[in-house]
């Protein structure tokens, strides 16, 4: 049974320096994935989308935890962590690899999403 797609994309764009690596090969790091909404929207939250995103990344045989992050602040940007097994995924990804087998087995890896809610007057996608 398939589920309704989430439709995110048609809600926010990818951009920042993990875009910037992703779709032009630049040779950075960055250590979240930034999206922008397309219209304002100061009620967005990830809430809706992570089930979603949870599930798909489970049909490549990945799992994850996620948790929305509530700030103090009442700003535009909006966060969100996934969150998996470092050694599995890590194993699963590269099954020979030395420096694999040598992950605590308690070790995570933490992505960090955040999505700006009211993005800059005049930007365009």
């Amino acid at each position: 049974m398939r589920t309704k797609p989430s439709r995110f994309f048609g809600e926010a764009a990818f951009y920042g320096g993990t875009a910037l690596r992703v779709f032009y090969g630049l040779n950075r790091f960055s250590e979240d994935l930034d999206f922008s909404l397309k219209q304002p929207n100061s009620l967005f939250s990830f809430e809706k989308y992570l089930p979603q995103v949870a599930k798909e990344a489970q049909s490549f045989g990945f799992s994850f935890d996620y948790q929305l992050r509530e700030k103090a602040t009442d700003g535009p940007i909006r966060t969100a962590f996934m969150k998996a097994n470092a050694r599995e995924h890590v194993l699963m990804l590269y099954p020979q690899d030395k420096l694999a087998q040598q992950i605590h087995f308690q070790q995570t890896i933490k992505v960090k999403l955040e999505a700006d809610t009211n993005p800059a007057c005049g930007a365009t996608l």
